[in-house]
């Protein structure tokens, strides 16, 4: 098990901090975990939004806490330090993907099927029973067991798909003929995922018809997410699991969709716009409108 000093820890962190008791010379860190959960050897974080702060931090046994300003004064045990930065949860994330996270190798596994004119860079990781068509990977994806990516696809740097996820098939484009029957509208597009992009389990990405389906860099898209034919999520944006986006959409940068939402067709979501859980958005959303879901009616 790695062990890490106070200095290895406080490197990682790159801003403002505060310490406070002093590491004697067995120091070490070895886990990250919950404060009740916690040992001498353990790194945690007490969030200043806890009415329970103050409990939570008398009685973790935790080594090594990171907190805001409104812990200096709480009495401390004789072998804990206390690390005062102005987020710690996001100060406690940074440290445990640097320090306490698997780091995953490169390689194919031997049960995945690549397409012969697939072109894929030499640093990334392709998961069992996972099929790649005719798809660009970039240095660093990740794409985890059971995924399938049809033609088409392109995956930038640093990106990450979780298991059993569909990038690339038709999307439901239909068309009525005179006889009352359905007849597929042509899809002849791809799917762009930028750099830094992470999408969960079971998500699915419809190609376009004639163009591309977009996903810009470091966006972040939940399981079990259903993105249509034609739309483009700009950069940094959050969507939750199920939710649903209608094809030829558009969702802003630094937009969140919560957990449910659904996007109808043809809607664009402005920049930095919050749709609530199990939300239905059937008109374009003004940049930083929060639009929440009305209260269920009581039956009496």
């Amino acid at each position: 098990m790695q062990q890490y000093s106070l200095s290895d820890i406080c490197k990682v962190i790159e801003e403002d901090h505060v310490l406070h008791g002093v590491a004697t010379a067995d120091f070490y860190i070895n886990k990250i975990t919950t404060p009740q959960a916690a040992d001498e050897n353990s790194l945690i974080f007490i969030s200043p939004n806890r009415k329970d702060k103050s409990s939570l931090f008398a009685n973790t046994r935790a080594g090594l806490i990171i907190g805001d300003a409104s812990l200096e004064h709480e009495a401390r045990k004789p072998h804990q330090i206390l690390i005062v930065v102005k987020d710690p949860k996001y100060i406690f994330a940074k440290i445990g993907n640097r320090l306490f996270t698997a780091k995953i190798s490169y390689s194919i596994h031997p049960t995945a099927t690549i397409h012969p004119e697939a072109v894929i860079a030499e640093n990334v990781y392709v998961g069992p029973y996972t099929y790649i068509g005719r798809c660009e990977l970039k240095e660093n994806t990740v794409i985890h067991g059971n995924c399938y990516l049809y033609d088409n696809v392109k995956i930038h740097e640093n990106t990450t798909i979780h298991a059993g996820s569909i990038l690339g098939a038709d999307g439901c484009g239909q068309i009525k003929n005179k006889d009352g029957k359905y007849v597929p509208f042509p899809h002849i597009g791809g799917v762009v995922i930028e750099a830094n992009v992470v999408i969960g389990t079971h998500t699915c990405i419809a190609k376009g018809a004639l163009g591309n389906t977009l996903v810009r860099r470091g966006s972040v898209i939940d399981s079990f997410v259903q993105v249509g034919h034609n739309v483009t999520i700009e950069e940094d944006v959050l969507i939750l699991a199920n939710a649903v986006i209608g094809g030829s959409s558009m969702i802003k940068r630094n937009s969140v969709l919560a957990i449910g939402a659904h996007i109808c067709d043809y809607v664009t979501v402005g920049e930095g716009a919050h749709i609530g859980p199990h939300t239905i958005i059937m008109n374009d959303v003004a940049a930083g409108a929060k639009v929440m879901p009305r209260a269920p009616l009581t039956l009496i």
